[in-house]
């Protein structure tokens, strides 16, 4: 006989959303901090179905933290390892508001352009060695409310380049 906690755990908490236009979600490795990610989609991904939608976003959130991960090579949180931004090798509970989104990590999908964002997450999972246990959480959950509100990236948001920035500020003379 098998002894089962309560609940379900995990090593490591990944969530995403994606509207429209944008994707954001976190990863929690339990060290006490959270890393963020999001960004805009690009105009054809935008006229994809929400399910297409919410796989990109939570296939982001997973390689734009890796990519962080090995462009830094000051990491130190003993949590993080310099491979699979710190998944490598662990089980991940990957929250999405999306059922169908959920239900086609576990079981594929006959629409090709869903499949080959599937296969993409898939091809991430077994080359860092890690164990994706996809599930569905309603929006109203905070994990729900947080992701939908790292995913809002406001798009008429303007700033300067640093480096153009800089070159004012010397030309001046002052910020």
């Amino acid at each position: 006989s098998e002894i089962h906690p309560p609940a379900e755990m995990a090593a490591v908490v990944v969530a995403s959303d994606a509207s429209d236009a944008t994707w954001g979600g976190f990863v929690d490795t339990g060290a006490g901090r959270r890393r963020i990610a999001r960004g805009l989609l690009s105009s054809t991904e935008q006229e994809m179905s929400s399910t297409a939608r919410e796989r990109i976003g939570q296939l982001r959130t997973l390689t734009v933290v890796e990519a962080e991960a090995l462009a830094t090579l000051r990491v130190v949180d003993a949590g993080l390892r310099r491979d699979g931004g710190g998944l490598a090798r662990r089980r991940v509970l990957l929250y999405c508001d999306n059922q169908s989104a959920v239900r086609i990590l576990s079981v594929g999908s006959k629409r090709p352009a869903l499949q080959r964002i599937v296969r993409r997450i898939f091809h991430w999972a077994v080359k860092n060695s890690v164990v994706l246990v996809p599930r569905w959480r309603r929006r109203s959950t905070r994990v729900g409310q947080l992701c939908d509100d790292i995913g809002k990236v406001d798009v008429c948001d303007f700033s300067l380049d640093r480096s153009l920035f800089a070159a004012i500020t010397d030309a001046w003379g002052r910020p």
